[in-house]
């Protein structure tokens, strides 16, 4: 138990490439408005796999669209929001939120992530994983 988070993985897709898979954000143009798809592999031991957690990034006039996303009001969509999409400014804060989230023991890691992230087992007790 290091009290250290790793992304070990990280893969984004939007809508200018359809959907493709990018492995590297800088690959992504900074851009006014945008919304991209995060997928990361998070684990506490620097394995090179981890437990997958996806978010969305809304940027400029996307950001003020979220409540008519489509997304179900008692979704537990996850998001965060900026102005203008820059991709250092990006990785910069999902680091610095999984970076908030280490702790001694991974399952207290895991809650928090779950309150920042969707978590690939979301809705399974744990008993079950």
């Amino acid at each position: 138990m290091s009290g250290k988070l790793y992304v070990v993985d990280w893969e984004f897709s939007y809508d200018g490439n359809g959907y493709l898979p990018i492995f590297d954000i800088r690959e992504i143009p900074p851009a006014d408005d945008l919304t991209v798809q995060v997928r990361l592999q998070i684990n506490d031991d620097g394995r090179p796999f981890g437990d997958v957690f996806r978010l969305d990034v809304l940027c400029g006039r996307d950001r003020y669209n979220a409540k008519q996303s489509g997304k179900p009001k008692n979704s537990n969509w996850k998001f965060i929001k900026c102005e203008r999409f820059d991709p250092d400014e990006v990785e910069a804060r999902i680091l610095a939120i999984v970076d908030s989230c280490a702790s001694d023991w991974f399952t207290r890691s895991l809650d928090c992530l779950r309150k920042h992230f969707d978590w690939e087992y979301e809705g399974r007790k744990p008993s079950a994983l």
